[in-house]
Formats: C-alpha cells, sequence, structure tokens
C-alpha cells in the first residue's frame, strides 16, 4: 500500500494526503472521495499492517 510506503520511508508526519497523491500520481480528491481525513488514512494503514500480523 502506497501509504505504508510513505510511513516507512519518511515517518507518521510525512503521511499527508498531498504526499499520498503525489505518490500514487492523481489527485487529493481522489483519495477523499475513500478516506474522510488524514486520521482515517492513518487508521486504515495501521489496521492494514495490524491485520498482516
Amino acid at each position: 500500500m502506497a501509504e505504508i510506503e510513505i510511513l516507512d520511508a519518511e515517518g507518521e508526519n510525512a503521511l499527508t494526503f498531498r504526499a499520498l497523491s503525489v505518490h500514487l500520481g492523481t489527485g487529493s480528491g481522489a483519495i477523499y472521495w475513500c478516506v474522510a481525513d488524514e486520521n482515517a488514512l492513518l487508521n486504515a494503514a495501521t489496521n492494514f499492517v495490524v491485520a498482516g500480523l
């Protein structure tokens, strides 16, 4: 997942809608369509990692 790559490379403060949209090559509006805010984005990434344990 792209957000995990950003977290691994740059840390929690680097995970923003802007950074993710640049990483994915899309606009931030596409991300807002799927995720309400940055806290929800971080929660989704955390759930993904924890589910893999």
